[in-house]
């Protein structure tokens, strides 16, 4: 996608959702965990629980922040909308919904089945 009317404004839908990202990162932090005392294990396991989910889903929010990243990268220097794989134009259709979108349908799909 090397068209440089679309550029901006994949760019700008990039930083949108990087920007959405960091704010999301941001609004939920990790909680602390109470030091245990005898007869707390029930509650400390509950907190350890929401700790683990609260760090998973960052950890899910900061894989994405660094594709968006990646994907500006690619789009400033004019290589974002072609498939790392096989070097195609990937399809506005798919760009539309993931703009961050690195590889093409096809070369998803192989790449998806090789897991």
């Amino acid at each position: 996608m090397r068209d440089s009317d679309a550029q901006p404004s994949l760019i700008e839908r990039l930083e949108q959702q990087r920007l959405e990202l960091l704010r999301q990162i941001e609004l939920n932090p990790l909680p602390e965990i109470d030091q245990m005392t005898y007869g707390s294990q029930a509650e400390a396991a509950s907190d350890v629980f929401e700790q683990e989910r609260a760090l998973t889903f960052r950890r899910h929010l900061q894989a994405q922040l660094c594709e968006v990243e990646d994907a500006i990268q690619r789009a400033r220097s004019g290589n974002q909308g072609i498939c790392m794989s096989c070097g195609q134009p990937i399809p506005a259709e798919r760009l539309a919904i993931l703009p961050e979108a690195k590889l093409c349908i096809g070369c998803q799909r192989r790449s998806e089945r090789r897991r």
